[in-house]
C-alpha cells in the first residue's frame, strides 16, 4: 500500500498510540536518526559526515536502514535480536523474509499483512528512538569527530 493507504488503513487502529506514532514518524522521515535530522540545520554539512552515533564508524551514515538493520552497537544488536526473535516466533517464515527486506518501507508493507508483527516492529522502532535521546549525534570531517548536542 501507499503511505496514504497505510495511514488510512484499519490495521493502524490495532496498534497503540505510541506504536502508531513511532511508525508514522519512521515512514514520514520525522525520526531522530541523523541523516534526516540534519536537514533542519542548514549548515552545509554533507550527509556522509553524519556518522552513526551508536557504532561511531566513519563509514556508516546514521539512517534508518543502518540503525534498524545493520549497526553493530551492542545495545542495538541486543534490542534488534530480541525484537526479531519475537517476530520470528509469531511468524516463523519471517526468518527468510528479513534478510531480503532491509528497505524499511518494503518491510512495513510486509508487516501490514500481519498486525502482530507490525506491533512488535513498532515497539522495536520506539526502543531505537528512545536510545537516540541518550546518545548525542556526531559529525566527522577530515578525520575529526565532533559531538553535537543531544537535540540537533
Amino acid at each position: 500500500p501507499s503511505l496514504a493507504k497505510l495511514f488510512a488503513s484499519p490495521i493502524l487502529l490495532t496498534l497503540s498510540k505510541t506504536q502508531r506514532k513511532c511508525l508514522t514518524r519512521l515512514l514520514a522521515c520525522e525520526h531522530p536518526f541523523a541523516a534526516h535530522r540534519r536537514r533542519f540545520l542548514n549548515d552545509g554539512t554533507p550527509p556522509a559526515w553524519w556518522i552513526c552515533r551508536f557504532c561511531r564508524n566513519a563509514q556508516c551514515v546514521e539512517d534508518e536502514g543502518h540503525v534498524l538493520f545493520d549497526c553493530v552497537n551492542k545495545d542495538l544488536i541486543k534490542t534488534r535480536t530480541r525484537a526479531f526473535r519475537d517476530m520470528i516466533a509469531i511468524h516463523p517464515p519471517l526468518e527468510y523474509v528479513i534478510p531480503k527486506r532491509t528497505d524499511v518501507w518494503n518491510l512495513v508493507r510486509f508487516f501490514t499483512r500481519h498486525p502482530l508483527l507490525l506491533a512488535r516492529f513498532s515497539d522495536f522502532v520506539h526502543a531505537t528512538f528512545k536510545m537516540c535521546v541518550d546518545v548525542p549525534t556526531i559529525i566527522t570531517a577530515a578525520f575529526k569527530t565532533i559531538e553535537t548536542s543531544r537535540n540537533p
